[in-house]
């Protein structure tokens, strides 16, 4: 379960590293981190050829868990995902011409992967808004990279379609909820 929790918190702890790094060394770091969680997801694929699950829960209180689940679905999108979020890392190395739009444009990148892997392993509906309304951040900052008009109104329109997103899912897990 080790690696499942690092190639969660590797990326989200990493972006939270390079948001206090020089400018020169945050590509790099970037793709370091993305390496290692695609490494690890990886590595995970051998941990389920043992076991068809790989759970992990500590309870945090009386009425929350901090649950993760790993089965083949969640690993396989890990793989997919951090492979395709590791290949946007390293082509877009020589892409940016200041180093200003390469710190903004990794922190990001990086913890919106990291987002990305809690929705997949997460068990938890809390987790899994939680990590939802990170990737709408993320989602969010990066449609408006440039900053021109056009880049800020298609971000606000992302926004909007991910809160959408997010009341519609509060919706459902409360009509779970008084289902019970």
């Amino acid at each position: 379960m080790f690696n499942v929790l690092s190639i969660i918190f590797i990326p989200i702890l990493g972006a939270l590293a390079l948001s206090v790094m020089p400018k020169k060394f945050k590509a790099g770091f970037s793709v370091l981190l993305l390496s290692i969680a695609f490494i690890l997801s990886i590595v995970s694929i051998f941990a389920l050829v043992s076991s068809k699950e790989i759970i992990y829960s500590k309870p945090v209180n009386s009425w929350f868990n901090l649950s993760f689940a790993a089965d083949g679905l969640s690993i396989f999108m890990a793989v997919v995902s951090l492979f395709i979020a590791l290949l946007i890392s390293v082509f877009s190395l020589q892409y940016f011409k200041e180093p200003q739009e390469k710190a903004y444009f990794y922190f990001w990148i990086t913890l919106c992967a990291g987002a990305v892997m809690g929705v997949f392993f997460s068990s938890n509906l809390v987790l899994l808004c939680l990590f939802w309304e990170i990737i709408s951040i993320c989602a969010w900052k990066l449609a408006g990279f440039y900053k021109k008009e056009s880049d800020i109104q298609a971000a606000y329109k992302v926004f909007f379609v991910n809160i959408l997103g997010t009341v519609l899912m509060l919706a459902g897990i409360i009509l779970l909820y008084r289902a019970k």
